[in-house]
């Protein structure tokens, strides 16, 4: 698998949304020692369309390159920026 393809993997995970597991360790110091909790919690991400739509655009009928999806991602977070200010 190239590089190229494991960021298309990546991307497609993103777009679909997917389920992981957070592990969050809690050390407690008490009288009669150290007390070591872990906590684990799944979680869900959901579908993103950002992704999405950098998956649609780099179907096989429409190859676009790494640092086209690059500059796909800049300006969308650009935009989605600009937006938070006006409102």
């Amino acid at each position: 698998m190239n590089e190229i393809d494991k960021y298309l993997e990546a991307i497609k995970k993103r777009a679909l949304g997917y389920e992981y597991e957070e592990v969050v360790t809690l050390i407690e110091e008490t009288e009669s020692g150290t007390k070591k909790k872990i906590m684990r919690t799944k979680k869900h991400m959901p579908p993103d369309i950002t992704a999405a739509r950098l998956l649609l655009k780099s179907s096989k009928n429409n190859k676009i390159s790494f640092k086209e999806m690059e500059s796909e991602i800049r300006g969308v977070k650009e935009s989605g920026n600009s937006k938070d200010k006006n409102q």
